[in-house]
This record gives C-alpha cells, structure tokens and sequence, in this order.
C-alpha cells in the first residue's frame, strides 16, 4: 500500500496569497495573444467573394494562400510576444525565490537578518513577510537563550570550582560556542 505524501494538496484557489493576482495575469497575457491572432484572421479572411462560382473557388483559393502566411507570422508573433512575457513574468517569481535562497545560505552560516526584502514590484511578497517574522522570532529566542545563559554562568560562577563538575563546565562551553555561532545583523 503506498503512503500518501504529507503535504497533500487541500485546496486549489488561495484567495488570501499573490494566486489571484498571477492567475490573472497570466489569463490576460493567454488571452491577449488569442485576441491578437483572431483579429488577424478577421482582417485577413474579410474578402469579398466574386459573384460567379468560378471567381468564388479562386477567391477561396486566394484567401486561403494569403491567409497560412499571416497566420503563421501571426502565431511566432504571439509565440514570441508571450515567451519575452512570460521570462519577465517568471523573473519576478524566480527573483523572491534566489533572494530567499540566499537568505537561508546566510542563516545556515550563522547570520540571521532582521528583516527579508524582496525588489519592489516581486510577485510574492508575502513570503518576504512571513520570512521576516520567523527571523524576528529567531532572534528573540537565541537572545532569550543567551540571556539565560548569562545568568546560568553567573549562578555557576558564585559556586567553587572544587564543587562544580568538569562536565557542566565543558557544557556550559559549548552552549556558548553554539549560541555564539549566530550572528544578529541589525
């Protein structure tokens, strides 16, 4: 019997991210590109067909052999149109994700920044945001651990060394040297 993944999908739409928005953009874009080529055809295919029906299977001929070429420019124009859209458009998702890449480089060699930015006009700036918090919250708890570990080394400092044990001693060291490894960027 297979396992199910753990983060199973639940829901589809997420109203409350940058969904919608990236959703409609890329409708608009697909949608410009269709108008865009049923306006060429339109244009193209708009023949007045001869008044006999030898003249209209020329005609017909014509606008057939006249209408493949425009369709096929048409077609690499909205290729091409929606492609240099598209590599701007994944660019502003792609920039958030390498920025945030980097932030957790940095976090994983020990400096934990105040706060994540993303470049004005970025597509998931919530991510930014939440990114922030956790930090912020991160930096609280290392001061926090920090903190109490001042006061466990005052508390072990009024005690005599003949009665403290080499391995708090060697502990209370090494809880240092960890906490000691992260540095808070301002």
């Amino acid at each position: 019997m297979a396992s199910r993944p753990p983060y199973r999908r639940r829901r589809f739409f997420l109203p409350e991210t940058s969904q919608p928005r990236l959703l409609l953009r890329a409708h608009l874009a697909t949608g410009a590109v269709v108008v865009l080529l049923a306006v060429a055809v339109y244009v193209i295919g708009d023949r007045n067909l001869g008044a006999s029906y030898y003249e209209a299977h020329l005609a017909i001929r014509n606008v057939r052999e006249l209408l493949l070429p425009v369709l096929v420019v048409a077609a690499l124009f909205g290729f091409i149109l929606n492609l240099a859209w598209l590599v701007f458009y994944t660019h502003r998702i792609a920039g958030p994700l390498y920025r945030l890449t980097q932030v957790f480089r940095q976090v994983r060699d020990g400096r934990i920044p105040n706060t994540v930015r993303f470049r004005q006009g970025d597509l998931i700036p919530e991510i930014a945001e939440e990114a922030t918090a956790a930090f912020r919250a991160l930096r609280t708890y290392l001061v926090e651990a920090r903190e109490a570990l001042d006061a466990l080394e005052g508390v072990a400092a009024t005690i005599p060394e003949a009665q403290q044990n080499e391995a708090f001693r060697r502990h209370l060291a090494e809880l240092r040297g960890a906490l000691q490894r992260f540095q808070l960027e301002e």
